[in-house]
């Protein structure tokens, strides 16, 4: 499920600003945009994530701003300096000018010749307000999950109930593809004009073991089962393998009533079915 957060946290060292944000995905994958003094803390960041989120792509900001000036540590490159200032110069009598003001900068603006580097201060110090921080913004981001996880079980029984009422259609002719199939193996042997009666009997056996061989009744019930199962499963506790599963075995009775149905307007109702049940696979695949 989407869904965003942004915490800000402080301490006397620093100002940190964390934003999070998360998109559907079908497993939990997370990524991270932190200053390097974080780096080290990634593995802790990425357990406190999976404490609150099971499914999703999500990312992580984190923002650091010291309160005060960092202590630098300054290196002058003397032998580099004299390398550059010999060349300047020699250029500048050969072209007869002066600008050694222009030449001084210049040549201590060189990256080899002048280099300040940041002192590190101790990461660890700062790792309090950081899960912190990033614990309330994930606490935001949370309840806006849960907000729209509320929107998606509300469509998600809707779509169950019109997979529900598919299933009845079915059922309701079930009964008359049953007879109409037997009527129609009776023309057929009606036309071969048999010159010797069968067994008494033999043909209501023979009629009988095709017709069952036909029945979906078994199919149904266990279509009705799964979406019960589905319901239960949305209104009391979502969650999205067990949803995902129970997906496939609708769609696993749904292809074998479709395959054993001799008429139309049961293939026809069974792919108004799959088209509702590949809706509701796409949703539970957000759901955790």
């Amino acid at each position: 499920m989407t869904g965003f957060g942004k915490a800000v946290g402080e301490n006397d060292l620093v100002i940190l600003t964390v934003e999070i944000k998360s998109v559907n995905s079908r497993f939990l994958d997370s990524s991270f945009k932190l200053p390097r003094e974080y780096n080290q803390f990634e593995a802790d960041l990425r357990d406190l994530i999976s404490q609150s989120i099971q499914r999703g792509r999500v990312d992580v900001y984190v923002n650091r701003q010291p309160k005060k000036d960092a202590d630098l540590y300054v290196y002058f490159n003397r032998k580099a300096f004299d390398a550059y200032w010999e060349i300047y110069g020699n250029l500048a009598d050969e072209l007869s000018c002066d600008g050694r003001t222009v030449m001084l900068c210049d040549v201590l603006g060189r990256r080899e010749v002048l280099t300040a580097t940041e002192i590190p201060g101790d990461p660890e110090s700062e790792k309090g307000i950081l899960m912190s921080t990033v614990s309330e913004a994930l606490d935001k981001l949370t309840v806006m999950r849960a907000r729209e996880g509320l929107k998606l079980s509300k469509d998600l029984i809707k779509r169950f109930e019109a997979l529900s009422g598919h299933s009845e259609k079915i059922a309701e002719l079930t009964n008359d593809v049953t007879f109409a199939l037997k009527d129609k193996l009776l023309q057929r042997l009606t036309k071969l004009s048999l010159a010797a009666d069968p067994e008494p009997g033999r043909l209501e056996q023979e009629l009988a073991f095709v017709v069952d061989k036909l029945d979906i009744t078994e199919e149904l019930v266990r279509l009705r089962s799964h979406i019960q199962e589905l319901n239960a499963t949305i209104k009391a506790s979502p969650g999205g393998r067990k949803l995902e599963f129970l997906t496939q075995e609708c769609l696993r009775e749904l292809n074998t009533i479709g395959s054993k149905a001799q008429n139309a307007k049961v293939q026809s109702i069974v792919v108004d079915a799959k088209c509702v049940l590949e809706k509701i696979r796409e949703q539970v695949q957000n759901i955790e």
